[in-house]
């Protein structure tokens, strides 16, 4: 058992430098350092509010921890997830005795309440922040401006986290996300930047390398159905022309476009360009990166100067450690 306080790494680089530390907390305040894991899986995504993380461990080390709520995981001294525990679990068969820790990041708590239904008149984002997060215990709202929307009504059925991102959906261009205890409701920063390189002196090393073209999922243009009941207005992708690509939708603008129709029909087809290019790669060991960092990839296969990232996933298991990234074009994060 290890006692508030303790640190318990692994995980190493060469040099033996440890990278890797994991703390729970249980009902009564009590900090744990977890032993190595059986397996890990730690995600976090651009389009996913709450980041995920799972874990078996070797259960002999945490007789007695009682009832864990929540956890955390630093990685090179960052704070990669710090979250609520969802599940936990202890087992006990012919290969051993195990605690499998399923935890969501602290965004979970605004995606499993409920927002009340009503419609807010006049309200800014502080408003928002304020009738749907403030309660949670969240350090306070980051933001550029406070916009202000004539009517915004939010439906029974909403979650606290989707009235809140549906508000800066529209009056913002962004979405919201957690940092360090705060909501932001402003453009993600570049993050830090990197290289990918098996060749280049300092390149980080990748291991696996796959560039995706999704063509499929991309839309030209977008009819938008008037007040006169007609489908008579069209917006387009501007660079549907050079990919060559068409495919149309024919919208009933949703109440949230009501201020601003074709700045909806935009963000749609923004939205569909996301992924047209997706790049995944596979770095050997764990890597500290945070969705929204910069990458550039130097190989004789790919060459991209300035890819975001939109996904990372950290596992560990019996055949070692890795990271993996899913990268985009920065153009369409928002």
């Amino acid at each position: 058992m290890h006692s508030s306080g303790s640190t318990q790494c692994y995980g190493k680089r060469a040099g033996g430098v440890a990278i890797l530390k994991l703390t729970a907390i249980n009902l009564a305040g009590g900090h744990f350092s977890l032993p190595p894991p059986i397996s890990l899986q730690c995600t976090s995504a651009y389009d996913i509010p709450a980041d995920g993380f799972e874990g078996v461990f070797p259960a002999q080390q945490l007789y007695g921890c009682g009832e864990l709520t929540a956890l955390t995981m630093e990685l090179e001294g960052k704070t990669m997830f710090d979250g609520l525990i969802d599940e936990q679990v202890l087992s006990k068969n012919g290969k051993g005795e195990f605690l499998t820790l399923k935890a969501r990041s602290r965004a979970a708590v605004l995606i499993d309440n409920e927002a009340i239904p009503q419609t807010f008149y006049r309200a800014n984002l502080w408003d928002i922040y304020n009738a749907h997060c403030k309660q949670y215990g969240f350090r306070g709202l980051l933001c550029d401006r406070n916009p202000t929307l004539s009517a915004f009504t939010v439906p029974k059925g909403r979650s606290e986290w989707q009235a809140l991102e549906s508000f800066c959906r529209q009056t913002l261009g962004v979405m919201p996300y957690i940092s360090d205890g705060y909501i932001a409701a402003r453009k993600r920063p570049t993050g830090q930047r990197m290289i990918l390189s098996n060749s280049v002196a300092g390149g980080a090393r990748f291991s696996a390398l796959q560039v995706c073209n999704k063509r499929y999922g991309v839309i030209s243009k977008v009819i938008l159905k008037s007040d006169s009941k007609l489908y008579d207005t069209a917006v387009y992708n501007p660079s549907s022309e050079q990919l060559a690509i068409r495919r149309k939708r024919y919208i009933s603008p949703p109440k949230e476009w009501a201020g601003d129709p074709r700045t909806g029909a935009d963000r749609l087809m923004r939205d569909s360009m996301l992924k047209k290019l997706l790049v995944t790669a596979t770095l050997p060991g764990l890597t500290a990166v945070s969705v929204g960092d910069r990458v550039s990839i130097e190989d004789e296969v790919a060459h991209y100067n300035d890819l975001a990232v939109y996904e990372v996933t950290y596992r560990a298991d019996s055949t070692g450690y890795a990271t993996t990234l899913a990268l985009v074009l920065p153009d369409y994060v928002s």
